[in-house]
């Protein structure tokens, strides 16, 4: 790493720590807990854009795992909706050769588990617990995306906290719709939303 302390250093919770966001409570992946359940996920068809379909388990575990560039979150609320997002520094990752990162930007990848029983609102709440731990509890100045440009179900989630996207990048694996939200841009999108 090139800078003087890793992504995961600054700005990962430490291990145990439990945040209470937007009724959700987070905390830090650990394999040894989250990862059979994970796998299960990004087995699933429905998980194809994350591209681990066809990787074999030891590969996903590899994956899965946290570096000094990335770290994952899990977050589970009172009624048993769990979720996965994984956070990244873009200067270390592919999508960082597309724009000019900045020293604040933290990438996003969010996976929501498998829907058993719909629950209304249920992803929207999802997406802004996470941009509220990257903005406000972790202070991380900007939220970078590059779903997949097939991915619609993520395009209406992002819009609706703000992530404005700025084109398309031809990615090794996907071409990808590159997008940016500050926590004023998240927090306008909240207004927004309130008083229409």
């Amino acid at each position: 790493m090139s800078r003087l302390s890793s992504f995961t250093e600054r700005h990962a919770p430490a291990h145990g720590t439990r945040l209470e966001i937007n009724g959700f409570t987070l905390e830090r992946y650990r394999p040894e807990q989250h990862f059979e359940l994970l796998n299960e996920w990004l087995a699933a068809p429905y998980a194809s854009f994350w591209g681990m379909n066809g990787l074999s388990r030891d590969d996903r575990f590899k994956e899965l795992a946290d570096t000094d560039a990335k770290f994952g979150m899990v977050g589970q609320d009172e009624r048993g909706g769990i979720f996965y997002t994984e956070l990244y520094d873009p200067l270390f990752d592919e999508i960082g050769q597309h724009y000019s990162p900045r020293p604040d930007d933290c990438g996003m990848h969010l996976l929501l588990g498998p829907v058993t029983t719909p629950r209304h609102g249920f992803s929207r709440q999802v997406m802004i617990a996470v941009m509220t731990l990257i903005l406000e509890r972790l202070a991380l100045a900007r939220v970078v995306v590059e779903p997949d440009s097939r991915n619609d179900k993520i395009h209406r989630l992002n819009h609706a906290v703000g992530i404005r996207y700025q084109g398309e990048r031809t990615l090794a694996h996907k071409t990808a719709c590159l997008g940016f939200a500050t926590r004023q841009d998240f927090l306008s999108a909240l207004n927004e939303e309130v008083t229409s």
